[in-house]
């Protein structure tokens, strides 16, 4: 597998996994791989598969939200899709496939999107997304809500550092490029960003929509801020890269709960605890699973991880990178990768 973005479980432990932008795999409770989303391909046009199977669709996504009754939300290139959680049908939600920045306070599908990338929900059929624009480098966080609404909570646009202490929506931060940065909400409904230019993850207050730094920042220059996500007590798990190489978990007042990880680059195998690991060179997401473990995305050697918190052992979930399919056997029963 290709496994990029952040992941998302339903409630039933159903893992939903961004692959290579172009799809999206689920992998099942039984650890079965499936197709769940996008037939490979990428479209800058209308005609995107709406209204078929998600299965068929053109996609570009990197990032995945689903709700409390399995419905699916996926990022796509300047629209949010949205798969039915009974028939697999997919449909657009936001966006009329004209990059830009326009809309707000009115129907999300009329309105223009720039690059979503992140995405994160309240679970009753609000979304928050990451709009970034990988030209100008402008990022806002946005929200539809269930009566198809489209406005922004978060950033001016250009990119910075300023707001701390006020409205969200009057500050800057500085996501470097699309693939960086990330977005959680937590059950008492404040959202969390990875200001990954300004090495730290800020806080929106759920109730106030005021911004604060809530952890960070941790060094100078930042790097690696790529993954945060949230439990069901408000714990809060963030991945700093360079120079840490640790995933923290954070209890909600901001103190370190404990650190995972042995702060190096590289790979351990299955088995190893999870405080010795090595735990990746690049990690492209977080999520928690419904038992409260901590998955993430490998990006260097294509898998899938969990870290048991229960066992604590680190586990592969999906992937077997970087293993070799076929080596000293048939060439036509080999795995390559060009």
């Amino acid at each position: 597998i290709n496994p990029q973005g952040n992941p998302a479980f339903d409630r039933s432990g159903n893992l939903y996994i961004p692959q290579g932008f172009n799809r999206v795999f689920r992998v099942r409770p039984d650890g079965v791989l499936e197709p769940f989303a996008g037939n490979g391909s990428f479209s800058h046009s209308g005609n995107v598969g709406d209204g078929g199977l998600a299965s068929e669709a053109a996609l570009g996504s990197r990032g995945v939200a689903v709700d409390a009754d399995g419905t699916v939300y996926l990022t796509d290139y300047c629209r949010i899709r949205r798969v039915d959680a009974h028939t697999g049908i997919i449909t657009t939600i936001a966006g009329d496939g004209t990059p830009g920045f326009s809309g707000d306070g009115a129907p999300a599908l009329e309105a223009h999107l720039n690059g979503p990338t992140h995405i994160t929900g309240d679970g009753q059929g609000t979304i928050f997304f990451i709009d970034f624009d990988g030209v100008s480098g402008t990022a806002r966080i946005r929200k539809i809500t269930p009566d198809g609404l489209i406005s922004t909570v978060a950033g001016t646009g250009p990119p910075g550092f300023s707001g701390d202490g006020g409205p969200a929506t009057q500050a800057q931060f500085n996501l470097i490029f699309a693939d960086k940065g990330s977005l959680t909400r937590d059950p008492q409904g404040n959202l969390y960003i990875l200001d990954e230019g300004n090495g730290r993850v800020r806080k929106i207050d759920g109730t106030t929509r005021i911004i604060t730094t809530f952890f960070g920042p941790l060094n100078s220059p930042p790097a690696g801020l790529t993954g945060v996500a949230a439990d069901a007590k408000g714990n809060i798990y963030v991945w700093a890269g360079a120079p840490a190489w640790l995933i923290f978990a954070i209890s909600p007042n901001g103190q370190v709960l404990a650190k995972y990880g042995n702060g190096k680059a590289g790979f351990s195998e299955d088995g190893t605890p999870v405080t010795d690991a090595y735990l990746t060179n690049w990690l492209g997401g977080l999520t928690i699973d419904p038992s409260g473990n901590i998955v993430y995305v490998d990006v260097d050697l294509s898998r899938v991880r969990r870290l048991n918190l229960t066992s604590g052992k680190l586990e592969t979930l999906a992937g077997m990178g970087p293993r070799i399919i076929g080596e000293n056997g048939p060439a036509v029963a080999t795995g390559l990768a060009a």
